[in-house]
């Protein structure tokens, strides 16, 4: 009978060499994407050229922005800031990306919420896709259309004021980032449903659904540059037991649209636009109606809500 002796780990596996050959290996994959990428003759931060993790920490900074401005006005109109990404600064520069119809990022697949299964324009890579997919929504942001829900949001702002009558009144400190919020959040719910979610109105966050939502703009932000481990995330078992950030968006979106279905009075709003495309054309399935509602929803409330800051 052949006995066999268990072999020491170390025997087998040199974790001091092992240590070393990736250390060896990420630096020269540092030195390739420093010194001999195409990119390489373009300025920027030393580790933006070499880890896509320094730009991912100015965004979670929260000083994107700032920090960008001031590279711009060091660097020029071209500035590295990513082993594979180029910040533009330029008057044509977006014109000529545009015209050139490339394909888009990765990182823009994260703006299918809440998961693949809700592809939108925005997230859609392909720009014959997306520009085909585009058409369908367009007539739904024309602002003649935009304007004919101006007196629900005029009775959204109102609550608004109410609410900062009453703090006044009783001399009582105001969160006015929540209520704002709230405020926001309500107008898009008018501009696409025909009716509020009812935040401003109730000066509270209904359900929890607003709990999360810095945390999902934190992640949204960041999660594109991480594509690999972003599709084993997020996947339609993670979206159903409401796991992500995005999942109690996708719930609140998800219900309003039954009740907008269900609301033979509602009209005047943009997803009455996308049924009517809808029923015009079989392209535009109710699925990618839902995928675009709550690509609005949750990054609608981003531009409105420099309301806060001026």
């Amino acid at each position: 009978m052949i006995q066999i002796n268990s072999v020491n780990s170390e025997v087998l596996v040199s974790w001091p060499g092992f240590i070393t050959e990736l250390a060896l290996l990420a630096f020269a994959i540092a030195v390739h994407r420093r010194y001999f990428s195409n990119l390489s003759d373009i300025p920027g931060p030393f580790w933006a050229s070499v880890t896509r993790l320094w730009h991912v920490w100015i965004i979670l900074e929260g000083k994107q922005n700032v920090r960008l401005k001031a590279l711009h006005r060091k660097h020029g109109q071209f500035v590295r800031i990513a082993p594979n990404e180029v910040s533009v600064c330029h008057p044509d520069g977006s014109t000529l990306l545009l015209r050139a119809n490339l394909h888009k990022g990765d990182w823009y697949s994260v703006t299918a919420v809440p998961d693949y299964r809700f592809q939108n324009p925005m997230s859609t890579t392909n720009p014959k896709v997306k520009k085909a997919l585009s058409k369908h929504f367009t007539a739904g942001y024309a602002l003649s259309q935009v304007l004919k829900r101006e007196p629900d949001v005029d009775e959204n702002i109102e609550h608004l004021l109410r609410w900062v009558e009453k703090y006044a009144e009783d001399r009582m400190p105001m969160d006015l980032d929540r209520f704002i919020t709230y405020t926001t959040f309500d107008n898009i719910g008018s501009a696409l449903f025909s009716e509020p979610f009812g935040f401003i109105r109730a000066g509270r966050d209904i359900d929890g659904t607003l709990r999360n939502n810095v945390a999902l703009s934190r992640f949204a932000a960041v999660a594109g540059f991480f594509i690999g481990p972003l599709r084993i995330l997020i996947n339609p078992l993670n979206s159903w037991l409401l796991l992500l950030p995005m999942g109690r968006l996708y719930r609140t979106t998800s219900v309003a649209i039954k009740k907008r279905l269900n609301n033979p009075e509602a009209h005047n709003d943009m997803v009455a636009h996308w049924l009517g495309a809808h029923q015009k054309s079989g392209e535009l399935s109710l699925r990618k109606i839902e995928a675009q509602a709550n690509v609005n929803v949750g990054a609608g409330a981003e531009p409105v809500s420099c309301v806060y800051h001026l």
